[in-house]
């Protein structure tokens, strides 16, 4: 089934907003919620030694890459 450009244009939308995501959340996930009026910033740290905004092959938080194992699976259906 062929896919039209709006439909490949909300899936990449979806991918990058997921990444970003999972980018900005990272340094935060499993600590205590920030308190109101508390700015969300890249800090690093998560579950490794990143630092803001870093990236390693295979260490993408989950999310992303759960995502982008769905993708695959999607194009090759």
């Amino acid at each position: 089934m062929e896919s039209t450009a709006a439909q490949r244009d909300r899936a990449c939308g979806a991918l990058l907003g997921t990444a970003a995501g999972d980018a900005l959340g990272a340094g935060y996930e499993f600590a205590r919620p920030l308190g109101p009026g508390q700015p969300v910033e890249m800090i690093g740290g998560g579950l490794g030694p990143f630092k803001p905004g870093e990236w390693r092959p295979r260490s993408s938080p989950g999310n992303t890459h759960r995502v982008l194992c769905l993708r695959t699976a999607a194009i090759s259906a």
